[in-house]
């Protein structure tokens, strides 16, 4: 009881039907309702730089993945074989494939084609397990 009787006034918190509940301190209640049009805009503009930044680390980002894929593509080339690369949404990810120039043939795929064949299998049982028809 000695807890309660030390609860102060200006607001941290107050006693109601038996239990505590925690108050916002009276100078900040209504301070978010009285901003005023200036503030708005300039939260606005901070969103927007925040927007801006994080879409210039991402073009940023894809630039140098451009890179990346670029270089490991001339190193391939240089060993008389074919890098590929694409994303299949059934294996969440990307596939790599390494071919030879000459033939086409595949010689290694990342992941594994039987890998790629289950995830896709797996998304067709989604599709008959979860149709709605409980």
């Amino acid at each position: 009881m000695s807890s309660i009787n030390n609860l102060s006034t200006a607001g941290a918190s107050a006693l109601v039907q038996g239990s505590v509940v925690a108050t916002a301190p009276k100078s900040a209640v209504g301070a978010e309702l009285a901003a005023q049009p200036s503030d708005i805009a300039n939260r606005f503009k901070d969103f927007r730089q925040v927007v801006q930044k994080s879409s210039d680390q991402m073009d940023n980002s894809r630039h140098q993945l451009e890179q990346a894929v670029q270089e490991l593509k001339r190193t391939a080339d240089n060993a008389g074989r074919a890098l590929g690369f694409r994303i299949d949404p059934a294996v969440s990810g990307t596939i790599v494939t390494v071919s030879n120039l000459e033939t086409g043939q595949v010689i290694r795929q990342i992941p594994d084609e039987v890998v790629v064949r289950v995830a896709h299998s797996i998304e067709k049982m989604k599709g008959l397990l979860f149709d709605g028809k409980l």
